[in-house]
């Protein structure tokens, strides 16, 4: 398992990873943004489309958690 952090932007003009960087400790940080509303779990629905195709994964092996 790959654990990582995201920066997520909803309500953008469109789907897009903007930034993959490593931070300070070591760890992969993402920014991404979605055009959908943060509201009735839609943005994250996004987001995990768009990290499947993003990391090349099934969208059921994703796994999101509120930091």
């Amino acid at each position: 398992m790959t654990k990582f952090s995201i920066k997520l932007t909803p309500n953008a003009k469109k789907n897009e990873v903007t930034k993959d960087e490593v931070d300070m400790l070591g760890m992969r940080c993402l920014k991404a943004k979605v055009n959908q509303p943060p509201e009735d779990g839609k943005a994250n629905a996004a987001l995990i489309e768009l990290l499947s195709e993003f990391l090349g994964v099934r969208k059921n092996k994703i796994k999101l958690f509120k930091a």
